[in-house]
């Protein structure tokens, strides 16, 4: 197999991205919780200082899960950003061994594109730049649907987990989110993250072909 986007997880994956586009944006999320354990205690999806996940911005399928998170008060001192959380499947961490080039260079490509865009079509993102960083790689796009935004792409517990941040749309009422606050919820999001899914002794618990790995990343996962 020389294509990721072919690898069985993808399809799940794609799915848990699609997810993301469905779900209404809310800046504010009144009498949150601060974490949220999701497929079965598989991942725990934790909010950065400010922030609060609500039980109905979670939502999940049998082996996928994206949850929202946004501002615990409306007057916090936080910038309003919606965050979401994307988790694909079982074993998709794997794609993470490919390397940030190779994943860097398939969502700078036509699929990637369209995978990474909320309405799907390739035409209507730009990815402006990528950056390492431990354990991440973080990618900065320009949306039509959302403006200019930050998302990070990573593993945890052996699962391919995509973070991002932004504002609440460009169309009428809704709010921008600043390049450089969505950059920090980004990376605020990743190291909670981190600190709440400890890495196992095996950095993937499934790994994926080595053939597979050494192409592109799957479609799909966010947000």
């Amino acid at each position: 197999m020389t294509d990721l986007a072919r690898h069985p997880v993808s399809g799940a994956f794609r799915l848990a991205l699609a997810m993301f586009a469905a779900f209404g944006l809310a800046a504010c999320v009144t009498g949150g919780l601060t974490a949220v354990s999701v497929l079965n205690g598989a991942v725990t999806v934790a909010a950065p200082s400010g922030y609060c996940v609500s039980a109905d911005q979670v939502q999940q399928t049998e082996d996928t899960a994206v949850v929202l998170i946004g501002r615990c008060l409306a007057s916090g001192l936080v910038a309003p950003a919606v965050i979401s959380v994307s988790v694909g499947p079982a074993g998709s961490g794997g794609v993470m061994v490919a390397g940030d080039a190779a994943l860097a260079s398939f969502f700078a490509g036509r699929d990637g594109l369209s995978l990474l865009a909320r309405s799907g079509k390739a035409k209507d993102v730009a990815l402006i730049e990528t950056r390492s960083v431990p354990g991440a790689l973080l990618i900065h796009l320009k949306d039509t649907s959302l403006g200019s935004y930050w998302r990070a792409v990573t593993a945890l517990n052996g699962r391919l987990v995509t973070i991002s941040a932004t504002g609440t749309g460009t169309g009428t009422g809704g709010v921008a989110l600043v390049e450089t606050a969505s950059l920090a919820a980004v990376r605020q999001t990743l190291a909670v993250l981190q600190a709440a899914n400890p890495a196992a002794p095996r950095a993937l618990t499934t790994p994926i072909p080595v053939d597979a790995a050494t192409a592109a990343p799957p479609p799909r996962p966010l947000g």
